[in-house]
């Protein structure tokens, strides 16, 4: 009987080490490292240029204040991107260092999407995701002004759109963030 407890034990240990929240984007952006945090912030040309190519919140559509350039997957996560989901050899910083990698949100909407609370899946027609319920998310009006599908920018040379593959990125650690959100132990006793 007692062994039957050593490897429930064991076994609820395994559970806790693989259910720990991983850091979201936002955690990366304003590491307390400071080193991090440079390495996350935008050149001076990087806001400039990537809300000149969207002119809009590619999520709503809306040109209205307050908007915000954010990073698709910051640049400092190249090393986690590049070991869970392999795109080369090479960790070249002009690939992350883009502006294929930034688009323009409502600044609501590029603190949950940094944040992982919210993704795109380019690959079901642009459909908006959320990892929790969108009431708790954001206000009631911005929430009706989210569609379902959205439309990256177009009419712009491939090489200065948004890059799709880090939109896939995005959404894989986005669902790796909130897979692996909450232990199961914090809802049941390990002694029953």
């Amino acid at each position: 009987m007692s062994n039957v407890g050593i490897v429930s034990e064991e076994l609820n240990w395994d559970i806790a080490i693989f259910t720990r929240r991983m850091p979201t984007f936002k955690d990366q952006c304003f590491s307390e490292r400071q080193i991090v945090a440079d390495a996350n912030k935008y050149p001076e040309w990087f806001d400039t240029q990537v809300r000149k190519r969207d002119g809009r919140c590619i999520i709503t559509g809306t040109t209205a204040q307050p908007l915000k350039t954010t990073w698709i997957v910051p640049p400092t996560f190249r090393g986690i991107v590049n070991q869970h989901y392999p795109v080369s050899d090479e960790n070249d910083d002009p690939e992350w260092y883009n502006v294929k990698n930034g688009v323009t949100m409502h600044q609501e909407l590029a603190d949950l999407f940094l944040n992982n609370d919210i993704a795109i899946d380019v690959d079901d027609n642009c459909r908006v995701i959320f990892f929790q319920d969108p009431r708790k998310l954001c206000s009631e009006k911005l929430l009706a002004t989210i569609p379902t599908f959205i439309s990256v920018p177009k009419n712009v040379p491939q090489e200065l759109g948004p890059d799709l593959q880090l939109f896939r990125y995005h959404l894989k650690w986005s669902i790796t963030v909130n897979g692996n959100a909450g232990d199961v132990m914090d809802y049941y006793d390990r002694r029953t």
